[in-house]
C-alpha cells in the first residue's frame, strides 16, 4: 500500500493509506450532485483509523484508509474539509472525495462524472464553489446549491495543472497543459481561455498564483524544460478593464532527469518568495 500524508504546520496532520484497484471503466454522461439520502445508492468511501502508537510516536494522528492511489489533494480556506483526487477506483463514485476532518467523515459530491478529475480546487475566498479538472476541461460547482455554475474548455493537448485566483471575485484561473502552453481564464470572457502564454520549450507541470494578490500580483508556471517563470498580473476591480500580463524574471537552476524537470511551484504565504520542486530531488527557495 501506499501512504499520502496530511500535513498542517510542517507537521503531519493525516494520512491515508491506498490500496491498488483495476483500472476505470468507461465514463457516464454529466457529473450530477450524489444523492446521500438513498440508501440504495449509498457506497463504501474510505475507513477512518485512528494512528496506532508507533505511528503516533511520528507525530500520525489519524488515517483515511481509500480504495485507489490518491494523485492529488486540496484543502479548503477554512482547514477543516480536504478534497483528494483518485482517478484509478473503479466505482466512480469514489473519484472525488471530500473529507471532514473533525467530524471524520467522507462524502461523494458526484454520482456521476462524464470524465475522470485529474485534480480538485476550493476557490478561495467563495468557499461554496469548488473545481474539478479533467484532461480536457474544468467544471465549476457550487456545492452548497449542488449544481453546475460554468464549464471551461480546455486547451489541444491535456491538461495537467490548475490555480485559482484569491481576488474577491474568484473571477481568474491559471492552467498548464502539456502542450507548452499556460492558460489564463477570466470566468467572465467566456468558455476558453482569455491568454495564452507558450513561454516554455516543454509541458507546463505546476502553476501558482501569490495567494495575496493586492499585495503581490505575480503568478508563476514551472515547466519539463527547467525554467520557472514568473509574471506580474494584475486584476483589475473593474470588470471592463482585462488582467494585466507582464512577464518579469525567469529562473533557472533545476536539472531535466530523464526529460523531467520542475514539478511543482508555490508562493510563500505573505512573502514574493517562491518555493519549486524538480525531478532532480532538489527544492528552492527563490527569493527578491
Amino acid at each position: 500500500t501506499e501512504t499520502v500524508k496530511f500535513l498542517h504546520a510542517g507537521r503531519v496532520y493525516k494520512s491515508a493509506e491506498l490500496q491498488e484497484e483495476p483500472e476505470p471503466e468507461d465514463v457516464v454522461e454529466e457529473e450530477t450532485p450524489a444523492d446521500e439520502d438513498d440508501p440504495e445508492k449509498a457506497i463504501h468511501i474510505c475507513d477512518w483509523k485512528d494512528a496506532t502508537p508507533a505511528e503516533a510516536s511520528k507525530d500520525l494522528i489519524l488515517k483515511a484508509i481509500h480504495h485507489a492511489p490518491l494523485v492529488q489533494m486540496a484543502f479548503h480556506s477554512k482547514g477543516d474539509y480536504v478534497a483528494v483526487v483518485a482517478p484509478k477506483d473503479h466505482t466512480k463514485k469514489r473519484g472525488v472525495v471530500v473529507h471532514i476532518l473533525s467530524k471524520r467523515q467522507s462524502i461523494n459530491p458526484f454520482k456521476k462524472m462524464n470524465e475522470p478529475a485529474i485534480a480538485v480546487k476550493f476557490f478561495p475566498t467563495e468557499t461554496n464553489l469548488f473545481l474539478t479538472m479533467s484532461k480536457r476541461s474544468f467544471r465549476i460547482y457550487d456545492l452548497l446549491e449542488q449544481r453546475l455554475v460554468k464549464k471551461l474548455k480546455g486547451a489541444s493537448s491535456m491538461l495537467s495543472c490548475v490555480d485559482v485566483h484569491s481576488g474577491p471575485e474568484n473571477r481568474n484561473i491559471l492552467a498548464g497543459s502539456q502542450d507548452r502552453a499556460a492558460l489564463w481564464y477570466d470566468l467572465d470572457w467566456g468558455a476558453r481561455p482569455f491568454r495564452k502564454m507558450r513561454a516554455h520549450s516543454a509541458a507546463v507541470r505546476s502553476v501558482a498564483y501569490h495567494p495575496r494578490p493586492s499585495a503581490y500580483p505575480l503568478f508563476a508556471t514551472a515547466s519539463d524544460d527547467g525554467q520557472v517563470h514568473v509574471y506580474h498580473g494584475t486584476v483589475f476591480d473593474d470588470l471592463m478593464k482585462n488582467p494585466l500580463i507582464v512577464p518579469l524574471k525567469i529562473l533557472k537552476g533545476h536539472k531535466i532527469i530523464k526529460y523531467l524537470g520542475v514539478q511543482t511551484c508555490a508562493f510563500h504565504p505573505t512573502l514574493p518568495w517562491l518555493f519549486t520542486g524538480a525531478a532532480d530531488g532538489k527544492c528552492y527557495l527563490w527569493v527578491e
